[in-house]
C-alpha cells in the first residue's frame, strides 16, 4: 500500500485494505463575531474571528469473512483509545503532525454477501492546524536562502529576517554564543523589546580612564589555587581534606539551579575524621 496513515504511532494501514475516501478540507472552520446590527448604516462591525478545532474523516475498507473482521475491530479500537490529542500522520504530508483524538462514533459495516467492510474513523484536531515535525535552523551558513537572513551592521548589531514557511505566527528561539564575557543582549522586534544582562559595561573613575567592568566571574579558577601555597592540593579530594579555611566547613555539598540561578542544595557529609 503506498499510502499509510499513522495514529499515536500506530499504521492503520496495515489493519486495513484500502483507503476509499479523505476529508481535510481547506484548514478549518472560522467563525466571524459581529456587532449588533442597526449600530451602522452599513452592515455590521466587524469585532473578531477564530478558527475552531479541526475534523478529519477516514474512510476505508477491509475483505475478508465475518471472523476475520473480529480482530480489526478490536485492534483499531484499542489505536483509538487515547485520552490526550496523538500524532496522526499521512504519508503525503510526512513533516505534518495532527494531534487528534478520535470523534464521534467509528463505524463498521459488514457486508456478508459481498465479503466486504467498510468503515469510517472521525478525529477531531482541537488546535485546529497541523505541527511541523521538524524544526528549521537559520544560522550564518544558511543565511540568505529559505530560511531567512542574518545581517551584521557597521555598529556591530544584526538585523534577523525570519521566514516563516507555516501558515500562522510561529515564535523562534534564539540561541546566543558569547565569544568574550557575558555582556548585555537586546532583541527588539515588531511586538516590543527584551534585553537581558546589564548594559553598564563600562566603568569611568575619577581620572576619566575608562575601564571594562567584567561580567563574568570564576565560580571556581583552579589555576589560582595552584599558585598559592596555602590552597595547593586542598580542592582535589575536598571531602577528606575538608576547607582550608575553616576546618569545620562542609565541603562536598552539591549545587542545584533554581529559578533564580544556581544555589547550595546541601553542604553534604562531614570531611573525613572531622565531625
Amino acid at each position: 500500500m503506498t499510502f499509510t496513515i499513522s495514529f499515536n504511532g500506530q499504521n492503520i494501514s496495515d489493519l486495513v485494505d484500502g483507503f476509499t475516501s479523505i476529508e481535510r478540507n481547506f484548514g478549518s472552520t472560522w467563525t466571524n463575531n459581529l456587532g449588533p446590527e442597526g449600530t451602522t448604516r452599513y452592515g455590521q462591525e466587524f469585532v473578531n474571528n477564530y478558527i475552531n478545532a479541526k475534523t478529519i474523516t477516514i474512510s476505508f475498507v477491509k475483505d475478508g469473512i465475518p471472523k476475520d473482521w473480529v480482530n480489526i475491530r478490536q485492534q483499531i479500537a484499542s489505536v483509538l483509545d487515547v485520552s490526550t490529542p496523538s500524532p496522526l500522520i499521512f504519508s503525503d504530508e510526512p513533516n505534518k503532525v495532527w494531534y487528534a483524538l478520535p470523534d464521534q462514533l467509528p463505524t463498521f459495516s459488514e457486508d456478508i454477501s459481498s465479503l466486504r467492510a467498510t468503515g469510517t474513523l472521525t478525529f477531531i484536531v482541537p488546535s485546529g492546524v497541523a505541527i511541523s515535525s521538524y524544526t528549521q535552523e537559520l544560522n550564518s551558513n544558511n543565511s540568505g536562502g529559505t530560511n531567512g537572513s542574518i545581517t551584521v551592521n557597521s555598529d556591530n548589531s544584526v538585523d534577523v529576517l525570519i521566514n516563516n514557511q507555516g501558515t500562522i505566527p510561529a515564535y523562534p528561539t534564539f540561541k546566543f554564543t558569547h565569544k568574550s564575557d557575558n555582556a548585555f543582549i537586546g532583541i527588539a522586534g515588531q511586538n516590543g523589546v527584551v534585553g537581558l544582562g546589564s548594559q553598564d559595561q563600562t566603568l569611568i573613575d575619577s581620572k576619566t580612564t575608562e575601564t571594562t567592568r567584567v561580567e563574568s566571574q570564576w565560580l571556581l579558577n583552579p589555576s589560582g589555587i595552584s599558585q598559592n601555597s596555602n590552597f595547593s592540593g586542598h580542592f582535589n579530594v575536598a571531602n577528606d581534606v575538608g576547607n582550608p579555611q575553616n576546618g569545620q566547613l562542609l565541603t562536598a555539598g552539591n549545587l542545584v539551579f533554581k529559578k533564580d540561578g544556581l544555589r547550595l542544595q546541601d553542604g553534604g557529609p562531614a570531611p573525613s575524621g572531622r565531625t
